[in-house]
């Protein structure tokens, strides 16, 4: 099991989480803080490229990523949206540990001695299975009702493998449907909490968050839904089913209520490109 930084480390976020929580309202106080980490995330794309782990160019989309978590945080501190453990995950994993840190900088050492140098990646992407509850027209991983899975020991050891070795902190759960996913009685949440100095974004349908789900993501922090739609309600159905719309969109309720940090998933084709970016998409999901 993944191990946090001490007591003393827990402390001090947890009265950060609080106090940003308490604060966030105040708008002097955010956007200090908020301003002070904009400086420090631009300041490190803008480094002479001989100085640079990466290309220019990636640095730069890094850095606007970066930017983008950094403002929808501020946002979300303004309006109060986010409970204490999601704060706390946002500000000691995603923000210190994994956007300004980049992990564990010792175990990246460590395996560039190994390996001629090399860096490894900065996170890792895993599919634990492929059973999904939907059957979505074009589907990439060809989910829905595989036997085909990974089991827990597999999983929790990647997660550990790669806190390790590698130094990440940072994990994307694909699938199939990540909540679809379980081996006994242990799924996608017992193994974010089984680790939880790591933050993880996992890809999903939504449409199996009720309100006890949701409950247990507010209270864990560290794992974040992406909820994939295709547009609005037309769009969607046609794509994931009669009805699953607006299962969406009440599942985007019910994290909202308990302060889960999510997001959306959407991929632009040239049928729902001018859609997922209009007023109507952004104002039902974003306000």
């Amino acid at each position: 099991m993944a191990q946090t930084n001490g007591v003393l480390g827990d402390w001090t976020f947890d009265t950060l989480a609080w106090s940003a929580r308490t604060l966030g309202g105040f708008a002097p106080v955010r956007r200090r803080v908020a301003d002070r980490a904009e400086r420090r995330l631009r300041a490190r794309a803008d480094r002479p490229a001989s100085e640079l782990r990466h290309p220019p160019a990636v640095e730069q989309d890094k850095a606007s990523l970066s930017l983008a978590l950094l403002h929808t945080a501020e946002r979300a501190l303004a309006e109060r949206r986010l409970g204490r453990p999601a704060l706390r995950a946002l500000l000691k994993t995603l923000y210190a540990d994994v956007l300004v840190h980049r992990g564990d900088e010792s175990a990246k050492d460590r395996f560039r001695a190994r390996h001629l140098g090399m860096t490894p990646p900065d996170f890792l992407a895993i599919s634990p299975g492929k059973a999904c509850n939907l059957s979505c027209v074009g589907c990439y991983a060809n989910s829905g009702e595989h036997r085909e899975r990974l089991d827990w020991a597999t999983v929790d050891r990647l997660v550990q493998q790669a806190h390790d070795e590698w130094g990440n902190r940072f994990f994307v759960i694909t699938g199939g449907e990540p909540l679809v996913w379980r081996d006994g009685r242990r799924g996608i949440l017992e193994l974010a909490a089984a680790h939880p100095d790591c933050f993880f974004l996992m890809y999903s349908n939504g449409t199996l968050i009720d309100d006890a789900l949701a409950r247990r993501l507010g209270a864990l922090g560290n794992l974040s839904p992406a909820l994939s739609i295709e547009g609005m309600r037309d769009r969607t159905d046609a794509r994931r089913g009669a009805g699953v719309f607006d299962r969406i969109v009440a599942a985007a309720e019910r994290l909202g209520r308990e302060g889960v940090f999510f997001g959306l998933s959407l991929t632009a084709t040239r049928e729902n490109a001018e859609e997922i970016l209009s007023d109507e998409v952004l104002d039902l999901f974003v306000d």
